[in-house]
């Protein structure tokens, strides 16, 4: 072989060696394809997660608050409403009875008459049953009347409207009542108009 051949693939050879040194290698392109998520750090990323679920519980816990707040409320405003309604009809019932009590008095003390004048007229017997029937459907509806004679005087229930001197009673004894007294549903409607007993004053002594 001549000496221009030997040289001429030498060069060749050199050139190759150039080129190969230039142009990367598909494996190693592939090798160094790497993306920035690729150098995150784990810790950060496991704090970040644990701050994100500690602000998702917080306000958790805020909405629930306002929801038990939100349901008490509700609830104090469900049981204003029921007094208020049971107040409404406490005055109501009130206000209709206390119109009825004259009626009531009445009523009575013209049955009283009726059977003073008229003792054997079974009329005054029929009339006697209906004011019964009467008196029946105001108690059911929670009317009573207010005890007196021969109960202690009671200010919050009994109006003395004068003493009577006995010896029969204790002194501050109701000895007599004058006009009944009626309660509705434990309400005073009316205080119960009575006479108080008193000792009997002891006579003066005469002036000689």
């Amino acid at each position: 072989m001549s000496d221009s051949s030997a040289s001429a693939r030498s060069d060749d050879m050199n050139h190759q060696h150039e080129k190969g040194n230039t142009e990367p290698l598909p494996e190693f392109e592939a090798q160094i394809d790497v993306t920035p998520e690729d150098f995150e750090d784990p810790v950060q990323t496991d704090v970040d997660q644990e701050d994100s679920n500690s602000a998702l519980e917080t306000e958790l816990a805020d909405v629930k608050d306002r929801l038990l707040r939100l349901q008490a409320e509700f609830d104090n405003y469900r049981k204003r409403m029921d007094r208020e309604r049971i107040e409404i009809r406490r005055r109501a019932a009130e206000d209709l009875v206390s119109e009825l009590l004259p009626v009531l008095d009445h009523f009575e003390m013209g049955l009283e008459s009726l059977h003073t004048a008229f003792p054997d007229d079974p009329t005054a017997d029929g009339i006697k049953l209906v004011f019964k029937q009467l008196l029946q459907a105001l108690k059911q509806a929670g009317l009573e009347e207010v005890p007196a004679e021969g109960n202690s005087f009671d200010p919050n229930v009994h109006e003395a409207v004068g003493n009577l001197p006995t010896q029969e009673l204790e002194e501050g004894t109701v000895a007599q009542q004058i006009r009944k007294g009626y309660l509705l549903n434990r309400h005073l409607l009316r205080p119960a108009s009575v006479l108080v007993a008193c000792p009997i004053p002891e006579d003066e002594p005469s002036e000689s």
